[in-house]
C-alpha cells in the first residue's frame, strides 16, 4: 500500500471526504493539515455569512421603511444560515475524527486518544502536540496487511510454537 507523504491540497482534500469513515491505516502530516482546512473552512462560512448578515442589519436605519422587510429576509437568511452552520458541523464531525485517528497511527499512537477533542480546551492542546508529532516508521503497524504484519514489525499476539517432529 504506497503512501505519499507529500499529499497535495487536492489529494489531503480528496483523502479527507474519501476516507470520511476509514479509521485504519496512516495520515501524513500535510494529508491530515488539508483535511483540517477544509474543516476549519467548513466551519468559517456560516459565521462569515452571520457577520455579513449582522453589519447590513446594523447599518440599517431603524425608521427606514425597508427596514422592516430587509430584516425579515435576514431573519430568514439567518434561520438557512444556521442549518448550513449545523450541516458542516454534523458533515464534518467524522470525517475530522478520521483523519485525526490516522494522523496519531503516522506517529505510532494509538488512534483512540483522538476521542481527546472533544474534552474542551485541555483536551484540544494536548490532541495538537499530539498531532504535531512527526511520522515514524513504527507507525506502520497500522496500515493494512492482508497478509500479515508490516515488514520489519514483529507480530503483535501469543507466540505460537510449531510442531515439531519427533527425531528419526
Amino acid at each position: 500500500m504506497g503512501r505519499s507523504n507529500k499529499a497535495s491540497f487536492g489529494q489531503g482534500f480528496k483523502r479527507f471526504f474519501q476516507k470520511y469513515a476509514d479509521f485504519t491505516g496512516r495520515a501524513s502530516p500535510r494529508e491530515f493539515w488539508w483535511g483540517f482546512l477544509v474543516f476549519m473552512l467548513a466551519r468559517l462560512l456560516p459565521y462569515l455569512l452571520m457577520f455579513a448578515g449582522a453589519l447590513v442589519s446594523d447599518s440599517l436605519d431603524p425608521r427606514s421603511p425597508v427596514a422592516d422587510s430587509v430584516n425579515s429576509v435576514l431573519g430568514l437568511a439567518l434561520v438557512f444560515i444556521l442549518l448550513l452552520f449545523l450541516a458542516s458541523e454534523f458533515g464534518t464531525v467524522l470525517p475530522i475524527l478520521a483523519v485525526t485517528w490516522r494522523r496519531l497511527h503516522d506517529a505510532n499512537l494509538p488512534g483512540p486518544w483522538a476521542l481527546l477533542s472533544f474534552i474542551p480546551l485541555l483536551g484540544q492542546v494536548v490532541l495538537l502536540v499530539l498531532v504535531l508529532m512527526p511520522s515514524t516508521p513504527a507507525g506502520r503497524r497500522f496500515d493494512y496487511q492482508a497478509w500479515g504484519p508490516a515488514p520489519g514489525i514483529p507480530p503483535q499476539g501469543y507466540p505460537t510454537q510449531a510442531f515439531q517432529q519427533p527425531p528419526q
